[in-house]
């Protein structure tokens, strides 16, 4: 069933005015706070222009007169000051995932970007990105094969109005917030993710204050009737807002971020408006110890169409989120960091009822979380929508001054049905530093199925890889 447009304002509202609120309290939240890194929104000062340079230099003003002076210093400082910057980083993986045979195969990516300051707080960038598998052109199997397109592209404004200072992002854009577990740039994938839209950015001129907040909007999927599906007429379009905000509290870090969907899609779901709101309490040092406690509630309503029905199914949403993690809070010799904690991700024991209990982790970096061998790449698709709980144990080992180990293990299970076991996961990775803008790493992880794996079709399997990334 497809939502009239006439309603959409409703299901804007929400949003708009949780951005709206998000913006005005989170200053009001910080006042009196220490200082706490911002995200960078503030822009490079505008270049010295040709003619100050020769100036200063002792050039004999006798040659120049002071028209001539003022219209040379014009024009320099007409000129933008560009920054250019790039990355080629190749990854040659060796995929035995989930039982299959091996299979070696490389990736390859290449960015080259600019960034042109244009004075009175103004900034543009844009970034290209190939994207391929050495030797997969042109074979009819290859959907990852090669691929050209703009990762980034925006105009950015920046303005300090009193004891704040506020950013604009208009257009194709990297959006990260937090620890990304609902929102991230997806580095680890060769494409990564960007979105199209506009992003606020508010944080306080002096840095003495401890405070950040940032909301933004993005359009994900255009279903319109002249850029969409010609058979969906006035279907509405996919689009996402969130908001984030961080602040210093004494001892303690505290940040908190809300994504609103409206009209989504995802796999046998669609007309998804979901709202979910994530929130994480660090404490860097106690006693040599630093804790990290996160929770998140997702609530909603979406449409599921069963199998050979003709109307799709309404289900309410309300899933929920938790994590905590303990570990060192400076490094003991060799040892830089070591940690345990676990994640649960509530699940559904019957996910075609009219309720849905699953947590969906939208549109966060899972890469870092739930293993690195991604047997868990969407832990609600892979599990069936029973829930997943990871509970794990981390180290990192400095081996000399450019090389270090990490070693992570994670227990995998169920939260809904039975025979929950899921099996264990080794990864290991050791990072190389070759120079200030190069490094290689390698990694070999290993998942070991139990029981309950087989309810979700996964099996043991191994996987490996060594990267190679260059970067100014």
């Amino acid at each position: 069933m497809i939502t009239p447009r006439s309603t959409l304002q409703d299901r804007f509202l929400l949003p708009l005015l949780t951005a709206i609120l998000w913006l005005l309290l989170t200053p009001m939240l910080a006042q009196g706070s220490p200082a706490f890194t911002a995200d960078s929104t503030q822009l490079q000062g505008s270049p010295v222009s040709a003619a100050d340079s020769m100036l200063a230099q002792g050039s004999p003003a006798s040659t120049l007169d002071s028209a001539q002076v003022v219209q040379r210093a014009d024009a320099a400082q007409d000129i933008p000051k560009v920054t250019v910057y790039g990355e080629v980083r190749s990854r040659t993986e060796m995929d035995g995932l989930n039982g299959a045979s091996t299979d070696l195969f490389t990736y390859l990516r290449s960015r080259l970007g600019a960034r042109m300051d244009l004075g009175e707080g103004a900034r543009l960038a844009v970034t290209v990105q190939d994207s391929r598998v050495l030797g997969a052109e042109g074979h009819p199997s290859a959907a990852a094969g090669g691929r050209l397109a703009l990762q980034e592209g925006y105009l950015e404004l920046v303005r300090s109005s009193g004891a704040t200072s506020w950013g604009v992002k208009a257009g194709r854009q990297v959006i990260a917030l937090g620890n990304e577990r609902l929102v991230g740039g997806v580095n680890w994938s060769n494409t990564g993710r960007s979105f199209d839209g506009l992003r606020v950015t508010v944080s306080p001129s002096d840095a003495g204050r401890g405070w950040a907040a940032t909301v933004f909007g993005a359009v994900m999927e255009e279903r319109g009737r002249r850029f969409g599906d010609p058979a969906a007429v006035d279907a509405d379009d996919h689009l996402v807002f969130g908001a984030h905000s961080n602040w210093t509290l004494g001892a303690a870090l505290l940040d908190a971020t809300i994504v609103h969907d409206v009209a989504g899609t995802y796999r046998s779901f669609s007309n998804v408006d979901r709202s979910t709101l994530d929130a994480r309490l660090r404490v860097p040092s106690v006693s040599g110890v630093r804790f990290e406690l996160e929770g998140a509630y997702q609530f909603g309503r979406q449409q599921w169409q069963p199998a050979g029905s003709v109307s799709p199914m309404r289900q309410d949403i309300g899933a929920w989120l938790a994590g905590a993690r303990v570990g060192t809070a400076s490094p003991i010799g060799r040892l830089t960091s070591a940690t345990v904690g676990v994640d649960v991700l509530s699940g559904d024991d019957n996910a075609a009822d009219d309720s849905y209990g699953a947590f969906n982790t939208v549109y966060g970096t899972n890469h870092p979380f739930y293993g690195l061998m991604d047997v868990f790449p969407d832990p609600a698709a892979r599990t069936g929508d029973r829930g997943l709980t990871d509970m794990f144990a981390s180290a990192v080992v400095r081996l000399d001054d450019i090389a270090s180990l990490r070693a992570d293990i994670h227990s995998f299970r169920m939260n809904k049905g039975d025979d929950r076991n899921l099996g264990w996961e080794l990864d290991l990775v050791a990072p190389v530093r070759v120079t200030s803008g190069s490094t290689v790493e390698l990694g070999y992880s290993i998942f070991r199925a139990s029981d309950g794996a087989a309810l979700p079709g996964l099996d043991s399997g191994e996987w490996g890889y060594v990267q190679l990334r260059v970067g100014f």
